[in-house]
């Protein structure tokens, strides 16, 4: 889940590139440039994504469990709650009927769904508390115009800013 941190993913970044100039010396030159491009452009990004979603400092999201923590850390969100009592586990009617009202209780608007989660247990609660499921990638590709991990988190961004804004 760590991936969700533009952060960490600056870290594993560098981390294979530390690999790849090992196994490839003879392109270690090559590897390093596009490197440096390819930070540059993160960190522009990362910058960017800070401004749109500093506002929205403190807001909640419900998500399926625990996987979003490196995220909401890196931007200054909280969890809201987890449908998934414990990964892997279906929430039990009594559960549900917690979470819906603490989602009432405490305003939260949004429910992060990854796209290979059951929509079911998101309808009902976004039925009964008013608060928006976003579809969200698990990963780079997963849903159209997500083909890097910059596409990706601009998706993710724009898709809190843009409910965000309208509420």
């Amino acid at each position: 889940h760590f991936t969700w941190s533009p952060g960490q993913i600056k870290k594993v970044f560098k981390t294979i590139l530390e690999t790849l100039k090992k196994i490839d010396p003879e392109n270690a030159a090559e590897y390093q440039n596009n490197a440096e491009a390819y930070l540059n452009q993160l960190e522009k990004k990362i910058s960017q994504w800070h401004r749109l979603l500093e506002p929205y400092a403190g807001r909640k999201i419900v998500t399926f469990h625990n996987s979003w923590s490196y995220f909401f850390k890196d931007f200054n969100l909280q969890s809201g709650g987890y449908i998934e009592p414990k990964p892997g586990i279906s929430p039990s009617p009594q559960h549900l009927k917690e979470l819906i009202d603490r989602i009432n209780a405490d305003q939260t608007q949004i429910i992060f769904k990854e796209i290979y989660f059951n929509a079911d247990s998101t309808r009902l609660l976004s039925a009964k508390t008013k608060a928006k499921v976003i579809n969200v990638p698990s990963y780079v590709e997963a849903i159209p115009d997500t083909d890097t991990y910059i596409q990706m988190m601009d998706y993710l961004v724009e898709q809190l800013v843009s409910y965000w804004k309208k509420s």
